[in-house]
């Protein structure tokens, strides 16, 4: 079968691992499972998702434990958060490789937080995807597409002081769940 497979060092290195610490958040107050594809998850993407996310730490949910993460709030999906040593072109790589994987459907709802980092190719990214029916969520220059948005801005902090907190990640879920209908 051809799954989405991670390519970030700093993540596959601990592909079937649980940590107590991770990224920023160096506290140990948060589990983090990595699956056997190397994202942030208690069960491996081998099944096609009704929902998909993509991007940045955020949706990654440092210092939040995985149920009070958005993407955690949607039954049947699929988290390929990024974290640590990553980029904008990182996270289009995963999305191509979701869009040919086995995993894929047109009928899944698909969103991906970009990150204000090299943002020199989001633009072109962001036009291929708004045809595709992604949402997309900005935390840096926001798109003039279909279905862009700004990212929501923090109304609480994580265990580490350093991203979104439950109640933000719970704002970004209500947002998604009204920009999927």
């Amino acid at each position: 079968m051809n799954w989405v497979n991670n390519h970030v060092p700093n993540m596959i290195q601990h592909i079937g691992q649980t940590l107590d610490k991770f990224g920023k958040d160096r506290t140990g107050l948060v589990k983090y499972q990595f699956n056997q594809q190397g994202f942030r998850s208690p069960v491996d993407f081998n099944f096609v998702p009704e929902y998909v996310f993509f991007g940045n730490s955020l949706v990654f949910g440092i210092g939040v434990a995985y149920e009070y993460t958005f993407p955690g709030m949607f039954n049947f999906s699929h988290n390929y958060g990024l974290a640590g040593n990553y980029n904008n072109d990182d996270i289009f790589k995963i999305i191509e490789n979701y869009l040919n994987s086995d995993v894929y459907s047109s009928k899944t709802k698909k969103a991906v937080v970009w990150t204000n980092r090299n943002e020199e190719n989001v633009n072109s990214y962001s036009k291929q995807l708004s045809e595709q029916g992604f949402v997309q969520l900005f935390c840096g220059d926001l798109m003039p597409y279909k279905n862009c948005f700004r990212a929501v801005a923090n109304i609480d902090f994580d265990v580490s002081g350093t991203h979104m907190g439950i109640n933000t990640h719970l704002a970004t879920c209500r947002l998604l769940s009204e920009s999927f209908k």
